[in-house]
């Protein structure tokens, strides 16, 4: 999973606050404009390639938010992913999907970042 230890946050914690900050007391545009039970998927692809990070953050937001959402999950922490590949795609109830979306992406985008600049490192001294 993922370790908030120093900063005193439980994972559930960090999501909680996030997802508070995020959207408050609730999405309004969702609220006014997507019908309650309406369901959906939602597709998480890669726009560079790179490597993929934070796939267990992104299932367990997923699951803080709504538990009844069904993950499939397309790759493992650590894959090469490129451009345009689906990395995850989640099914389920579409206000909950975008109540999660920007927690999701903002962790995996920059966990990912991460993984790719650090994996560019390890190839340039690959070997000395």
């Amino acid at each position: 999973m993922f370790d908030l230890v120093p900063y005193g946050l439980s994972p559930d914690e960090f999501i909680k606050m996030a997802l508070a900050e995020d959207i408050g007391d609730g999405d309004q545009t969702s609220l006014s404009t997507i019908d309650e039970g309406k369901k959906g998927i939602a597709k998480v692809k890669a726009k560079e390639d790179g490597i993929i990070a934070g796939i267990s953050v992104a299932v367990h937001i997923l699951q803080c938010v709504d538990k009844t959402l069904k993950i499939q999950s397309h790759n493992s922490e650590g894959s090469v992913v490129q451009n345009g590949d689906i990395v995850m795609e989640i099914e389920g109830n579409v206000r909950s999907l975008l109540q999660a979306e920007r927690l999701l992406l903002n962790c995996m985008q920059r966990m990912s970042g991460i993984a790719t600049l650090t994996r560019k490192f390890v190839d340039a001294v690959k070997g000395t």
